[in-house]
């Protein structure tokens, strides 16, 4: 069986702090790559990677509350027949920023560059990027 990512960049707004904003649709840039899993969140570590952001599941200031209520409606992790969403974790804008993305294939390192390009938006004033993933 195999797995995908889905995941949201967010900014969050100068004007109001408490504001997280969904601003790029990762899962249309990042492929399926189980050694950036593993190195970056610990899913699919057949590796035996430490990874940067394992399992922290959602921030509680997420913004999207669509993808929150598919997992807190569910008693069981199945969402929707066949399909199997588990690990959300997220990583900071601080933490992607220290990561050496020399290793990892072009999508990590586009979304890596327009994080980039977003971090200097003046009305934003920090980004994360939040995963889950499904079978």
């Amino acid at each position: 069986m195999s797995t995908s990512i889905h995941g949201i960049v967010e900014a969050q707004s100068w004007a109001d702090a408490q504001l997280w904003l969904p601003v790029v649709d990762a899962g249309f840039i990042l492929r399926q790559d189980y050694g950036a899993f593993a190195r970056l969140f610990g899913v699919r570590n057949s590796l035996g990677a430490v990874p940067f952001a394992q399992a922290r599941g959602f921030p509680k200031d997420f913004s999207g509350t669509d993808v929150l209520d598919l997992f807190q409606k569910q008693a069981n992790p199945y969402l929707d027949g066949d399909v199997f969403c588990y690990s959300p974790s997220w990583l900071g804008w601080d933490e992607m920023q220290r990561i050496d993305w020399s290793p990892y294939d072009l999508d990590w390192k586009l979304l890596f560059n327009l994080m980039k390009s977003l971090s200097e938006f003046p009305d934003f004033s920090d980004l994360r990027l939040v995963v889950w993933f499904d079978n």
